[in-house]
């Protein structure tokens, strides 16, 4: 039985993303771990903290590993996170003396959250090209029929005359301010071992971490992130808010035409139209900067609005 829509047999067909669903997936986040194991033992090594031969072997080791699955889910379910017996297995893998520098200054939370950083940021790229597509296409419509007129409209009624490249406009220029965005995010190892001070690998700690970073082409900021930091994430796409103004913006359309004597039948997703008595106590009007509002009556039209 499928749990969610996204991994429904045939539902997935229309809001699944095979592509990044696989970037999500467990064996994506195994890869993953494992290549900032890799890639630790090679910067420690880059940096003279161990020596080059003990570096191989770890490496060779974790080219050739596959993981216990099932030992996971139980070690899981003792320890909370998959990460010490993850280590586990890999250290019986490499053997010893080598064993001993297998995860060497770091902490499940450096694992699990470069790993999430090295996937968000493949994500991220599928994004940005999918949106470079989308802006492609935009430009050749209006390339092709910019020029045509249109009749615009405001709250639902005729306006002034448009052109199709004042609609594709309207289209388009979200869509160039989120990959301005999307260039500018910063997704950052997080390596700061077992306190975020790095005191097993002593002054050459920022080194390894730097070190790391540019092995994994990820950023490094400098600091052990916190447990609820969301700098990795660089600068925030307020993406909530603004499709939050654009369900605000359809709720006033909707109200007006309510208001009007429309007769509207309509079910939009995040609006519901329903009948309801005029009555001015419940007359609110959704416009300004207002954030936060519930459920609002306005004329014939009841609004359920998310929170924002």
């Amino acid at each position: 039985m499928s749990l969610t829509p996204f991994e429904h047999l045939f539902l997935s067909g229309l809001f699944g993303d095979a592509e990044i669903a696989a970037l999500l997936s467990t064996e994506a986040e195994i890869v993953a771990m494992l290549r900032f194991e890799a890639e630790l033992a090679a910067a420690q090594a880059a940096v003279g903290v161990g020596p080059a031969d003990t570096t191989g072997v770890i490496i060779a080791a974790i080219a050739g590993f596959t993981p216990d699955m099932a030992a996971l889910r139980t070690a899981t379910g003792k320890d909370g996170v998959v990460v010490p017996e993850l280590v586990r297995q890999l250290r019986h893998a490499v053997g010893e003396p080598a064993a001993a520098k297998v995860h060497f200054g770091a902490t499940s939370q450096d694992v699990i959250d470069t790993a999430l950083m090295l996937r968000l940021k493949s994500i991220g790229q599928i994004l940005g090209a999918r949106l470079e597509n989308c802006l492609s296409a935009f430009a050749g419509l209006e390339a092709a029929h910019g020029g045509r007129a249109l009749t615009g409209f405001t709250r639902m009624q005729a306006a002034i005359p448009i052109t199709v490249a004042d609609r594709i406009r309207a289209w388009r220029d979200p869509l160039v301010r989120d990959c301005a965005r999307l260039s500018m995010q910063e997704f950052a190892v997080q390596f700061g071992g077992a306190a975020g001070t790095l005191d097993a690998l002593g002054d050459r700690g920022p080194t390894v971490r730097a070190e790391l970073a540019r092995r994994l082409d990820l950023a490094e900021i400098g600091v052990a992130l916190g447990e609820g930091d969301m700098r990795p994430f660089g600068r925030e796409i307020d993406r909530d808010r603004i499709h939050a103004r654009h369900r605000r913006d359809g709720a006033l359309d909707m109200g007006d035409a309510a208001r009007a004597g429309h007769a509207l039948d309509a079910q939009i997703k995040g609006f519901e139209v329903v009948p309801a008595p005029v009555d001015d106590r419940h007359r609110r009007l959704l416009h300004g900067d207002d954030r936060r509002y519930k459920v609002s009556h306005y004329g014939k039209v009841k609004v359920d609005c998310m929170t924002f």
